[in-house]
């Protein structure tokens, strides 16, 4: 540290100048008199002189026109001993060069801020006038030329510097003295007082600094992914990276200088963009291995490391690139979007899943967890990796439509288990994290009504609260109106369950007791229900037509004004055989029912009268009574016995049928599936007509007039809470209310729409 001497003479020894001038002769005298004061100080002496006197002389000689002859022989004086100390440390080796060069220069440093005491009026006066740098920043930048620019000196400082940060690269050196770094570092700095030459540490060190790191960590980076798996690379890069960030903070971050983010960027560029490319797509340990086999510890890392390099550059180019396709985290997002979307159609895509609706779920589920917690914890639910997620499943999940089938299989099977309500409440949880996931809501919707349908008439829920829940999940995600239906069909159960007991009230009255035959009948609510009425009816055997009979008496004194249809396609039957290995009884469909009572009449039956006898349609026919006479049951025999049905084939009743059980659910052949996982259902294209006409009526009646793109955008906003809508499928319904005179076109832009009351 330079100090700073203040004088400030009594006025017992005021300065008093005569006003003639100083010649030549007194001036040299002056002048030789304070170069040999100034020697001392270069000495280590100054505590011999007066420095009062000293700075009168140069006060005086500055007052008499002689500043330029004292500037000039101070800096004779200055160069001389710099001359002096660069031939001596030009004599120094290596070792003790640096410890040399910062002794040197702090002691030259402190010796011209005494310099610059004695010779403040010249500061102020003479060289300001002339333009002369002050006294003290000449004596730093003669240090520069004379000493650091004395021969090889400033190449062996900088060697000696580099070398020791190679070596603690390195590890090859015990104790890097970091302190000895900074300081000579600094020299390079301070050394460069003219602004127009101030990047000497820069063009001296700096760049020699970069282009060696960037040589260095180019050959490690290339060794290091030879000879590791990924994850150890990336932890060497970890540690590197936290060496280099200590290193400039404890040497190299000087005020105004880039070197810490010149630093940083050489590290980021060789040891993780150029190698990302080859990071992601190394097939034994690379980032889309780390996402296959769950490597969490190695992904977390990796985001953290690419997450770091991603910030210094915003910082650094002062922007903000929100996870762009050319940064790392874009990169990754990138990937792991499309491994997980060909994962998920790899399991949409698969055969097997094709036939195992469970076994599809279960493993869209594991995936969706999996790649969850990955991004929640490994990429800390970063926005755009959670965003791609979340747009990767919707387009995998909705690439067919069979998913929304086979996820309302899935809810089917579980509400039909016996499992206990905490499995069955999980299960449901899971299914409504992927319903979520699904666009055509409305498809899936058909398919649970069906089900639901199913379940409810045939008894087989497993639990009628937690159907409900089930219910009420759908109600909250998806609204009252999607579930509406879906509640109807339960009041209607419970309907179905007073009526049947009041029935039974009624036989009791009006019998005496029970009838021989237990006629049951559930009263259900027309459109409520997804019943196919026109394959429901045939002629039923006179015993049943009776009680039916009854029954429609009973129901109508009840509920006047209604009217009863009978749907036979979703009844069954509890029959008591006579066989000869003695009685059984046979759970059959009410057309099963129909064909077994022709058999009372006759043994054998050709299919040309069986068909004239019940009525039933010829494909339900074919499919109910080819159960009967299946080989693996055998109620009834078929004559000849074929697969396929001709009407003079002929059916007889097995007297000699055998099973172990008294009491036997017959099966019946699954329908022809005619449509396509892949298609909609028929009934589900009506649905939509309806919903978007309906839609686009209450828009236009509100609205009055629109354009067409302000309708479109307003029908997907409404709609797509039930699907997603094709702007060319809304367009032939607009197209449709215009033909039937819903709407009309605008006489001056046909683009534009008006409603008609």
């Amino acid at each position: 540290m330079s100090k700073h001497y203040n004088f400030k003479p009594s006025s017992s020894n005021a300065f008093v100048f005569q006003q003639n001038d100083m010649d030549e002769t007194a001036a040299e005298e002056s002048l030789a008199l304070l170069k040999k004061g100034i020697i001392e100080i270069q000495n280590g002496n100054a505590s011999n002189l007066r420095f009062e006197e000293l700075y009168r002389k140069a006060y005086t000689l500055v007052l008499h026109k002689h500043g330029r002859m004292l500037y000039d022989g101070v800096e004779e004086v200055i160069v001389n001993k710099l001359e002096e100390t660069a031939q001596i440390l030009d004599e120094k080796n290596s070792d003790v060069l640096v410890d040399s060069i910062i002794r040197e220069w702090e002691d030259h440093v402190t010796k011209m801020g005494m310099i610059r005491d004695i010779l403040m009026y010249m500061d102020k006066t003479s060289s300001q006038q002339k333009d002369h740098i002050p006294v003290y920043d000449l004596g730093l930048l003669k240090f520069l030329e004379n000493v650091l620019h004395y021969s090889d000196l400033i190449l062996r400082i900088r060697t000696k510097l580099l070398n020791n940060i190679l070596a603690e690269r390195n590890n090859t050196i015990p104790h890097l003295n970091r302190r000895q770094m900074r300081n000579c570092l600094r020299i390079l700095i301070e050394v460069d007082v003219r602004p127009q030459h101030s990047r000497l540490y820069v063009t001296e060190f700096e760049d020699h600094f970069i282009q060696e790191s960037k040589d260095f960590y180019k050959k490690e980076s290339s060794d290091a992914l030879a000879q590791n798996s990924i994850g150890d690379y990336l932890k060497r890069v970890e540690t590197r990276m936290d060496e280099e960030i200590q290193r400039a903070s404890k040497y190299l971050d000087f005020e105004k200088t880039k070197t810490r983010q010149r630093l940083m960027t050489v590290v980021d560029n060789q040891l993780m963009i150029s190698q990302l490319d080859y990071i992601i797509e190394n097939n034994i340990s690379g980032f889309i291995v780390m996402l296959r086999d769950d490597r969490t510890a190695d992904l977390s890392r990796l985001y953290t490391l690419c997450h770091h390099v991603d910030k210094r550059k915003e910082k650094r180019e002062n922007i903000s690139s929100v996870d762009s396709d050319d940064t790392c985290l874009g990169k990754l997002g990138n990937v792991m979007k499309k491994y997980v979307y060909d994962e998920g159609v790899a399991i949409v895509d698969d055969p097997e899943n094709r036939q195992k609706p469970q076994r599809f779920v279960e493993q869209v589920l594991y995936l969706l967890e999996k790649h969850t917690n990955q991004v929640t914890h490994c990429f800390k639910e970063r926005p755009s990796f959670t965003r791609k997620l979340t747009d990767t499943f919707t387009e995998f999940i909705n690439k067919g439509m069979f998913a929304a089938k086979y996820l309302s299989m899935f809810v089917d099977n579980t509400l039909r288990s016996h499992e206990n309500n905490v499995d069955i409440n999980k299960s449901l949880d899971d299914v409504m994290v992927l319903f979520k996931y699904i666009k055509d809501k409305d498809i899936f919707e058909d398919f649970y009504r069906s089900q639901l349908s199913s379940r409810l008439l045939q008894g087989k829920t497993a639990n009628d609260e937690i159907e409900r829940n089930m219910i009420a999940r759908l109600k909250q995600e998806c609204g009252y109106q999607y579930t509406s239906k879906l509640e109807g069909m339960f009041r209607d159960i419970q309907t179905s369950k007073d009526v049947q007991k009041n029935w039974k009230q009624h036989l009791r009255e009006r019998c005496g007791g029970e009838m021989d035959i237990e006629f049951t009948c559930q009263v259900l609510t027309a459109g409520t229900w997804p019943l196919n009425s026109q394959c429901g009816d045939c002629r039923l055997p006179d015993e049943i037509l009776a009680c039916q009979s009854m029954f429609n008496d009973f129901y109508k004194n009840k509920n006047e004004g209604r009217k009863l249809t009978y749907n036979l396609t979703q009844g069954n039957a509890v029959m008591i055989v006579d066989f000869d290995a003695g009685n059984k009884e046979l759970v059959v469909t009410t057309f099963q029912m129909c064909i077994l009572m022709l058999f009372n009449r006759k043994e054998i039956w050709r299919f040309s009268d069986i068909i004239e006898e019940t009525q039933i349609p010829r494909e339900e026919l074919c499919r109910n009574i080819l159960s009967l006479a299946h080989p693996k049951v055998k109620v009834l025999l078929k004559k000849p016995n074929v697969k396929n049905l001709q009407d003079n084939h002929e059916f007889k009743f097995n007297y000699k049928y055998k099973n172990p059980r008294y009491k036997i659910q017959l099966p019946t052949l699954k329908k022809g599936n005619t449509q396509q996982a892949e298609t909609m259902p028929s009934t589900v294209q009506e649905q939509r007509k309806n919903r978007v006409e309906a839609a686009i009526v209450r828009i236009m009646k509100s609205r009055k007039t629109l354009n067409h793109n302000q309708l479109v955008s307003e029908l997907i906003k409404q709609l797509s809470a039930k699907f997603q809508p094709e702007p060319s499928f809304l367009k032939k319904r607009i197209e449709s209310l215009i033909e039937r005179e819903f709407l009309e076109r605008d006489n001056n832009d046909w683009r534009t729409y008006r409603y008609l009351a």
